[in-house]
């Protein structure tokens, strides 16, 4: 932003950020990057913080001019997906479907034998991508019965907000519900019970990090191969899960999820056209 206003960052101090620096960053997020609302904040909020950390820790004698940026009203995008469109989406998943052809030419292949039981975990525990492909046949929790009670998961958002995992090991709790406990069977949980081989995945050779790249960008092409007109991303599996935990829970739901609060549920992931429409058989009487 700076160098598109002719201003050289390599001799401007950090104590000479003022209101003017600000709109250009301002002026230049939106009209050159053209971000999104919820990116304008997210960057915003990170100047503000660094620049408040700056002055707190680091004793910096500076005013903070990020500090009284009004925030844009993001629009939340709350879409869950019905059974009968999950089920599509799988149906798209085939061998012979397997090669994405970028603008560019290129051949990506998208397929992996894998993928239909990779999302079924994802919808079954309303997971993160990187939390659920990580996720371990020793991270079964079993009762005094050896019946699987629930999925021992590390939380890795909360983790490194709180400065890593060696810092902060911040765990949930996941529940092994009926259609869970059935995918897990199917993944092997008899043979494979207590050890380290990853639920999903476990004979690929790439990172994990890779793996979880490949499992975002073949659920948009697949399902794009669903032909169903609607913008949905892996993410949004995560919140077909959450707005069912509320609808079944009600304000008990945040101690399965693990969030801080039920507001937090239904402004961020809670679809509220689902939740009015399982209103239809309530009777005041």
């Amino acid at each position: 932003a700076m160098k598109a206003n002719g201003i050289s960052h390599t001799i401007l101090r950090v104590d000479q950020t003022n209101d003017r620096l600000v709109g250009y960053f301002h002026a230049y997020i939106l009209d050159e990057l053209k971000h999104s609302n919820k990116t304008y904040n997210k960057m915003m909020s990170l100047m503000r913080q660094f620049t408040d950390w700056l002055i707190n820790h680091k004793k910096y004698e500076i005013s903070n001019p990020f500090t009284f940026v009004q925030r844009r009203i993001e629009n939340r995008n709350k879409t869950i997906v019905s059974q009968e469109e999950f089920q599509a989406l799988l149906d798209a998943i085939t061998p012979e479907n397997k090669y994405h052809i970028l603008p560019s030419g290129e051949r990506k292949i998208r397929y992996k034998p894998w993928l239909k039981q990779c999302y079924r975990l994802a919808l079954e525990t309303g997971l993160r991508r990187e939390e659920f492909m990580c996720l371990q046949f020793s991270d079964i929790v079993f009762g005094e019965n050896s019946e699987p009670l629930f999925l021992k998961v590390e939380n890795y958002k909360v983790n490194r907000i709180k400065g890593g995992s060696d810092i902060s090991k911040d765990v949930k709790s996941i529940p092994i519900t009926k259609g869970l406990m059935e995918l897990l069977e199917e993944l092997g949980l008899q043979q494979y019970r207590g050890t380290d081989r990853f639920l999903i995945g476990h004979e690929e050779t790439a990172s994990r990090n890779t793996l979880i790249e490949l499992v975002s960008r073949s659920f948009t092409f697949y399902w794009q191969r669903t032909g169903i007109n609607k913008d949905v991303q892996l993410k949004h599996l995560r919140k077909t899960y959450l707005t069912a935990l509320v609808e079944h829970f009600g304000d008990k739901a945040p101690m399965i999820s693990d969030h801080s609060g039920i507001q937090i549920l239904k402004d961020h992931y809670v679809n509220d056209q689902r939740l009015v429409a399982a209103c239809k058989d309530f009777s005041v009487f």
